[in-house]
């Protein structure tokens, strides 16, 4: 009885210890999916919103890997999360900040958020500096500044890739990701009227 019971112990430790490594190391989203949802699923539902209040060129992703049921939305708390003036509203004129969660209520701070996609005009307050550990060139030619995950805690921080394009930079930050998770999304990006 004694055996049986310590041996139950030990699987779960073994359990928890595992949970715990994977959600404190990054992995590879794209390889890790079971499934793709199109970009007009996953972004008609603010897509409206976006081309009214902007004058940004929108890009976002024609297609995202998932494993789970993934949300598109506009995040009030998008600006402090990732660097940016507390009081910056997530869509403006000159920016917008897009967040793709695993629920529809999501708040960007927290494990549900998947990936966050953003554009900025060149002369908008809040564009994010073309910082990175290393480079890769995307499929339309810009330099994109891939800047890894800080992992070091009980779980990973976002990992983003960064790149100006027709003059306006664009960025993507996702939890835990790698840098070819990253990429594969920004070479996914194409305006609302290619998304399919």
């Amino acid at each position: 009885m004694l055996n049986q019971l310590t041996s139950q112990i030990s699987r779960k430790a073994a359990f928890v210890v595992a949970v715990v490594t994977a959600a404190a190391s990054p992995r590879s989203w794209t390889q890790a999916q079971a499934a793709t949802i199109s970009g007009i699923a996953l972004f008609s539902n603010i897509l409206p919103t976006l081309q009214q209040m902007t004058s940004v060129p929108i890009l976002l992703p024609s297609s995202v890997n998932y494993e789970i049921p993934l949300y598109a939305y506009i995040s009030p708390n998008a600006g402090p999360t990732y660097g940016m003036n507390s009081a910056a509203t997530p869509v403006t004129s000159s920016r917008y900040i897009v967040t793709v969660g695993t629920t529809s209520t999501c708040d960007v701070r927290v494990s549900c958020a998947y990936a966050t996609i953003a554009g900025f005009s060149p002369g908008d307050a809040e564009v994010p500096a073309l910082l990175g550990t290393s480079t890769t060139t995307l499929n339309n030619g810009s330099t994109a500044y891939f800047a890894v995950a800080d992992c070091s805690g009980a779980h990973c921080g976002d990992a983003s890739l960064a790149w100006r394009y027709g003059g306006y930079s664009y960025i993507i930050l996702g939890k835990g990701m790698l840098l070819s998770d990253l990429q594969t999304l920004a070479n996914a990006m194409v305006p609302p009227n290619q998304l399919q």
